[in-house]
């Protein structure tokens, strides 16, 4: 078996080397954090910032290793769920606020349909 060696500089290498420790060049990529750590900044992202968590569910479904697709698809399924409640939260608020402006009389309101403007009422002559 021929030993490794980087491609830029020739010098021998190991396997388990990311970087040739001779020119720096890269080997082979450096594995993504699987750590609980780096797993709760991403859910969190993903939640809280739902475009944002697709970024980081593309990388780490790209992988290989059966953990990171993992963290992928939990990434993904946080950012769609995250956007349901957006969905569901800004429905409520617009049916509020349109409920609350048809509440109001406007019968005191002259509305001038040609300029579109809303004008105030004529004040009553002393």
């Amino acid at each position: 078996m021929e030993p490794l060696v980087c491609s830029v500089c020739k010098q021998p290498v190991q396997i388990s080397w990311n970087f040739c420790p001779n020119c720096g060049n890269i080997l082979h990529a450096r594995p993504l954090s699987t750590s609980i750590g780096r797993q709760l900044v991403i859910y969190a992202i993903s939640f809280f910032l739902p475009p944002f968590g697709l970024g980081y569910a593309i990388k780490y479904l790209q992988q290989e290793d059966k953990k990171t697709k993992m963290i992928g698809i939990i990434s993904i399924v946080l950012t769609i769920l995250s956007l349901g409640l957006l969905v569901i939260t800004l429905k409520g608020v617009m049916d509020y606020y349109t409920k609350l402006l048809n509440s109001f009389d406007l019968g005191n309101i002259n509305i001038d349909s040609t300029n579109l403007l809303i004008s105030p009422p004529p004040l009553p002559l002393q």
